[in-house]
Parts: structure tokens; sequence; C-alpha cells
């Protein structure tokens, strides 16, 4: 088994993997956004409840496959997660309240299962350092973003946003069938009793460290990532310029990730951290100073720098501090973090918008935040990196 995940062709599965997933989730988040709060006009309430949806059983939808990952069919699992996402898509065509939300749930729920299979197999590579390889996983993922946002970005605004995810509910309802061929070889080792396992992980002081920094990091970046489609809508009035912010974060992901993790591969982990909260810090500054595109575009770029660099440091983190049999349940426990605080950053993002007032505030007050989180992180190791 270890012999398989040394060879480059499973990785590229992996890659292939995460591209559909990321293309699935990300590229249309915040087209979804506009499409709530323009076209259909739903309250603020609504709009954030069918995001909080999306993104909690994004990440906690994991949770209900993971004891059974080691365990069960993964090409039959994640080729009928990929068709309830195809049906997910076509629910939000609909535009009706009840299927709006359950439409949200089965994007979330394809989404977060794929993705934890991802990150699983990922640990078990053994070509080069952990977070490099996690680094190109952020790569691709963006790649899909990017990429996936100007075409949708153009369906969107050329042919009608329910075109658009009629669109994508016929994309995934066909290429479950590759899914299903091409994730035959990917098979986890096994792993130790889930639930004894977690009780192990969280009697940990570096464990509860690092689930904590991954809530704050997914916090942050989700408020960033809701706040940036709000702020062109509402205080840019330029509608036609939402599909730039998926497009332009997932770009500059693309072209930075790798180059700037390499370069930066001689820190440890820690240090990372402690960077990519500083830049968060320093992004939320920005935005706070004036209402303009190219604020906005700055903020985005700072934002997008302080991903690359803290997702694959907080991966790696969680990956040297595991055995091999532990994995499935640190990624389960990140999971719920990364869950609570994405959601939460969603929630807290469209409360932000509507409180206009406030705005510069708010955005003062996270600056000060992340620097504070940033000297934690120099007082608290992490990372045996």
């Amino acid at each position: 088994m270890q012999k398989a995940f040394q060879n480059s062709s499973i990785f590229k599965i992996i890659l292939v993997q995460d591209f559909i997933g990321a293309f699935a989730f990300f590229a249309p988040q915040a087209l979804l956004i506009a499409y709530l709060h323009e076209n259909l006009q739903l309250s603020a309430a609504h709009t954030s409840g069918i995001l909080f949806t999306l993104i909690f059983f994004s990440r906690i939808g994991r949770l209900a496959f993971s004891p059974y990952l080691d365990r069960i069919n993964f090409p039959l699992l994640l080729a009928i997660l990929q068709l309830l996402g195809g049906l997910g898509f076509f629910l939000l065509s609909r535009g009706e309240i009840t299927q709006l939300y359950l439409g949200a749930f089965l994007v979330g729920l394809f989404y977060g299962n794929n993705s934890i299979v991802i990150r699983i197999a990922t640990s078990f590579l053994k070509n080069q350092s952990l977070s490099l390889n996690y680094s190109l996983l952020s790569t691709v993922t963006n790649l899909a973003s990017s990429g996936g946002a100007i075409l949708l970005g153009m369906l969107y605004q050329h042919v009608g946003p329910v075109y658009m995810f009629k669109t994508m509910s016929l994309l995934f309802t066909l290429t479950c069938a590759y899914t299903y061929w091409a994730t035959r070889k990917i098979i986890l080792p096994k792993q130790g009793h889930f639930f004894k396992v977690l009780m192990s992980l969280v009697r940990r002081k570096v464990i509860l460290l690092t689930l904590l920094l991954i809530l704050l990091v997914w916090f942050i970046y989700s408020l960033a990532l809701t706040t940036m489609p709000l702020f062109v809508i509402d205080r840019l009035h330029r509608t036609d310029l939402v599909w730039t912010v998926t497009a332009l974060n997932g770009l500059a992901v693309l072209v930075l990730a790798y180059p700037v993790n390499y370069l930066i591969d001689r820190f440890d982990d820690n240090t990372k951290l402690i960077i990519s909260f500083l830049l968060f810090g320093l992004a939320f500054l920005v935005l706070s100073l004036h209402n303009s595109l190219a604020m906005l575009y700055l903020f985005l770029f700072l934002i997008s720098t302080a991903e690359i660099i803290a997702i694959p440091a907080y991966q790696s983190i969680m990956s040297f501090n595991t055995g091999e049999y532990e994995r499935t349940a640190i990624f389960s426990l990140s999971i719920l973090a990364v869950g609570i605080g994405e959601s939460l950053g969603a929630v807290f993002a469209v409360w932000t918008n509507e409180h206009s007032p406030l705005f510069h505030i708010i955005f003062i007050l996270m600056s000060a935040v992340t620097v504070l989180i940033s000297l934690f992180c120099m007082r608290s190791h992490t990372s045996l990196a």
C-alpha cells in the first residue's frame, strides 16, 4: 500500500478529483451569493442561512462517513455523492426556499466528502514535503475556482443564473462515471478505532492549539471571501464584476501558491502561520481605509497570499503530529474546526454588510485581532516540523 502512494499516478488522480470538487464548490460561490442577494432578493437571514448550510455541511457532512472511510467502497461512494451534487445544483436553479436549502446541503455534502479523501490520501504521499504537496492541491483548487468563475460568470451574465446552475447539474451528473473509474486505485491504509483515536487526539495540547488556529484561519478567510462580492454589489454597485472576486482570488493562488510555499519552505510551520495572520491583518486594514475597486483587489491579493501560506502549514502540522493510523480522525477533527469557523465567518460577513456604518470599525478591529493571534503563535509551538 505504501508503495502505491509513492507512485506519481496516484497524486495525478488526487489532483483531478480535487479539481472536480473545487469547481463544484468554489467556482460558483460568489455567484451564488449574488443570485440569492440580487436576483432572488432574499432577506439577509435567508442569504446567510443558505450560505451557512452550504459551508457547514461541506465540512460537517464528512463526519458521517469518516469512521468508515477505510472500509467502504470509495469509488461508489464518491460517484453517488457526485450525483447528489448534480441534484443539488438543479434544486438551486429552482429558486424556492426549501429547495435552495436542500440544494446547498447536497452540494456541500458532495464537496466535503470528496475533499476529505483527497486530503487524507495526500498525507501518505512520499514524493516531497507535505506542505509542498498541499500547496499543489491549493494550486489545483484555485485553478478550478478561477477558471470556473470566469466560465460561470459568462454564463451568469449572458445567459442567466438558472441556466448556470442547470449546466453545473448536468456536468456533475455526467462526470460521476469518471470518478467511479479513476478513484478505484485510492485505498486508505487501515485506520485506528475512530472514536478512541479522537479521544486520544483531543487530550493533546498541540492538537487543540492547532484546531483553534484552524478555526480562526477559516473564520477570517470566510469573512473576507463572503465580504468581497457583497462589497462589489452594495458599495461599488458593480454586479457585473462579482465574478472577478472568485476568478482573481483563484488566479492569485494559482500563480503564487507553489512559488511562495517553495520560497518559505525553510521556515517551520509555526512561523508560516504567523506570517499568514499578519497578512490577514494588513488586508483588513487596507479595506477599512477606502471604498474603491483598487482597495478591494489589494485586499483580495493579501487575503489570497495569507490563505496559500496558512492552509498547507496547518495541514502539514496535523500530519507531522499524528501517526498514520490517526489521519482520518485528525482530518475529521480539523473539518469540524473548519466548518465552525467558515460558516460563522460567512454569517458574520453578511451581518457586517447589513450594518454598514460599522463596516470600517469592524475591519480595523479584525486587523488588530489577527495581529494578536500572530503574537499568540509566537509564544505557542504547534509544529514539530
